[in-house]
């Protein structure tokens, strides 16, 4: 799959996520999830409403417990509604869903392969930085040895250093 095509998957998860949050109207020709076939009670249902009004939403979050639902038939521990629904929706149209989840999954698979090489950039980098700090001290050494004493206590006069004339 390509970078345009992850995008692309992608794109349409975020549009999923806002239809099923209720932020933006289902388009025309998508129907929404089944309701609960999950088998979750009303009071558990009441409950996970509770839930999400303390709980700020986590779409991925929901998309990951939805996933690893999928073939379960009494599901426990939903983090929110939006995590059941997404799991009607998986039970409903499992290919649709696989394609998002398999979006979700390849982003977060380049996201982690980025930081990866942004950790390695920033080890070269301290790397460098620590072989010009070893060659200037080393230079230091060098230029100090090969000063006179009269050169050095004109340089610490020069700076105000104490120990100068």
């Amino acid at each position: 799959m390509s970078n345009d095509q992850v995008e692309d998957e992608f794109k349409e998860l975020l549009k999923l996520e806002k239809v099923l949050s209720g932020t933006v109207p289902p388009r025309p020709g998508i129907t929404s999830p089944p309701q609960s076939k999950t088998g979750i009670s009303e009071a558990e249902l009441e409950a996970l409403q509770a839930k999400a009004d303390s709980t700020p939403m986590d779409f991925f979050r929901d998309l990951e417990w939805a996933y690893q639902n999928l073939g379960n038939d009494t599901p426990t521990g939903a983090p929110s509604t939006s995590a059941l629904h997404l799991l009607n929706y998986g039970s409903s149209a499992r290919s649709d869903f696989m394609k998002l989840i398999s979006a979700y999954m390849m982003k977060k698979e380049k996201q982690k392969e980025d930081e990866d090489a942004r950790r390695d950039d920033r080890r070269k980098q301290m790397k460098f930085i620590n072989s010009l700090r070893d060659e200037m001290d080393r230079l230091s050494v060098d230029l100090l040895r090969q000063a006179t004493d009269d050169q050095l206590m004109d340089a610490c006069s020069a700076r105000g250093l104490p120990f100068g004339r």
